[in-house]
């Protein structure tokens, strides 16, 4: 059941990320970059590291919540990485997602954060993505974007299974979720070669 603290909380992490996502794209004053990711990756670390003391102090539910926070500036940082990149922005993207992806999960494990687990799953299942945009020329470009549809078709189907689900069909998303991958993966290997 929902409290009042806790609406609060999430109306009030709502909108400081609705202003941190409009000091980040509309301030006309703030024109420097690197001046500009510097309080982004900032603030990052003060949201995340606030996360983790309040984690220690057992207050639950304001973690997950300066947690959230923090993960819209970690998905701020990485915009700012494919926006000074030299390559394919995409690329670089899909690189920053990946590591963020992967630290989050770790540190999620480690201070019991369930928003930064949920949010480093699903930007892990997206840098497959992120790798196909950046490789749009020839089979590459391809495979990724198929692939991508293929996955949320995949994805769909699994969030409509219940109890009642029999095993076969089961075995039929899945197959479908793992076809997807597959074609996701191929275009990491060819990335990577």
């Amino acid at each position: 059941s929902a409290t009042v603290q806790s609406v609060l909380a999430v109306a009030g992490a709502g909108l400081v990320a609705v202003a941190a996502i409009v000091f980040t794209f509309f301030t006309p004053d703030l024109t420097d970059r690197g001046v500009r990711n510097a309080i982004i990756a900032t603030v990052t670390l003060l949201f995340l590291g606030g996360a983790r003391v309040l984690v220690g102090r057992g207050l639950r539910f304001s973690a997950e919540a300066v947690g959230t926070l923090g993960i819209v500036f970690v998905a701020l940082d990485v915009a700012a990485v494919a926006e000074i990149s030299a390559g394919s922005p995409w690329t670089a993207a899909g690189i920053a997602t990946l590591l963020a992806g992967a630290a989050l999960a770790t540190l999620a494990v480690r201070f019991g954060i369930r928003s930064w687990l949920w949010c480093a799953t699903l930007a892990l299942a997206c840098v497959p993505v992120m790798f196909g945009f950046g490789g749009t020329r020839g089979f590459a470009g391809v495979l990724g974007w198929l692939g991508t549809a293929v996955m949320a078709v995949g994805f769909v189907l699994l969030s409509r299974m219940g109890p009642d689900t029999s095993t076969f069909l089961q075995s039929v998303y899945l197959v479908i979720l793992g076809a997807g991958i597959g074609m996701c993966m191929q275009v990491l290997v060819l990335i990577v070669q």
